[in-house]
């Protein structure tokens, strides 16, 4: 099964209506032999964002973290996110694009541009359904 990688930029989409949510819903839709998985680090940051949103969205952040893969953080994963590049690359960011390597992700869903940078560089299809 191929995996599709949601970063917290597009997973935070899916419970809080943006100008994207609803072509980011139907890309997924269109894909339903793709898993969307995250890492545990997006898992946390979606809970958070959640939260910090209102209880609504709160809800939504535990039912959408229960359906998603999740990626371990392992040993694997810390070295390649310490070695990503750019080098000022985000921590949570660095986790998030290497996460998707090792994990073998066909595609990274995010709108964050750093990120995308940073996912393009290490050779991943970067998507951002509605813009």
């Amino acid at each position: 099964m191929a995996l599709t990688y949601l970063d917290t930029s597009a997973s935070a989409k899916l419970i809080a209506v943006e100008a994207e949510s609803a072509a980011l819903a139907d890309y997924l839709r269109a894909s339903p032999d793709a898993e969307a998985v995250t890492s545990v680090v997006g898992i946390v940051e979606l809970l958070r964002v959640g939260a910090r949103l209102g209880p609504a969205q709160r809800l939504r952040a535990v039912d959408l973290a229960a359906r998603l893969g999740t990626i371990a953080l392992t040993e694997s994963i810390a070295r390649a996110a310490a070695d990503a590049a750019p080098a000022n690359l985000r921590t949570l960011d660095a986790i998030h694009v290497a996460s998707a390597v090792v994990a073998g992700a066909e595609s990274v869903v995010s709108y964050d541009a750093r990120l995308s940078e940073a996912a393009v560089a290490a050779g991943l299809r970067v998507v951002a359904p509605g813009t």
